[in-house]
């Protein structure tokens, strides 16, 4: 923030932030998060065209530290994890909402391609998107699309 306010004062042409959003279930915390966002939207006091974007979300089913190789998507951490989700998107639109967000993009598309499978544990097989890895859609794309449909998509679940 510091070094990109600085450069704007000094009339270097910086368009936007983007925010490599490679976080896990939990952490950071939505609050957290959203002032990150708010803080970073604040230069648009030094240029009002500045935008912040999100880059690279995807959402590590491991807590941090964590270094297992394997984590069983119970439909209990089925549910934890869509709610994260459904939390971070809530917040999204928020800040869309209030002019501060401009984009979201995810870092893949479905569990199968995801950069997280062995890293940083060699063999871990991690589920961080909102597709499956057979492509299908996970709780937590229906919980990003509208919370109340979370539990029927843990039931369906096979």
């Amino acid at each position: 923030y510091e070094m990109v306010r600085a450069m704007l004062e000094k009339g270097v042409p910086i368009d936007g932030a983007g925010i490599q959003a490679h976080i896990q279930m939990g952490y950071p915390s939505i609050p957290v998060f959203e002032l990150a966002i708010e803080k970073l939207a604040s230069l648009k006091e030094v240029n009002p065209d500045f935008t912040v974007q999100i880059t690279e979300l995807d959402v590590s089913i491991f807590r941090w530290g964590d270094e297992s190789t394997t984590r069983e998507m119970t439909p209990e951490l089925q549910t934890e994890f869509a709610e994260y989700y459904a939390d971070l998107f809530e917040m999204f639109r928020r800040q869309a909402e209030k002019g501060n967000l401009d984009m979201v993009v995810t870092w893949g598309v479905y569990d199968g391609r995801s950069w997280l499978d062995s890293y940083p544990v060699a063999g871990r097989v991690n589920a961080p998107l909102l597709f499956d890895r057979r492509m299908m859609t996970k709780p937590a794309f229906w919980g990003v699309i509208d919370r109340s449909l979370i539990p029927d998509a843990v039931a369906d679940m096979p």
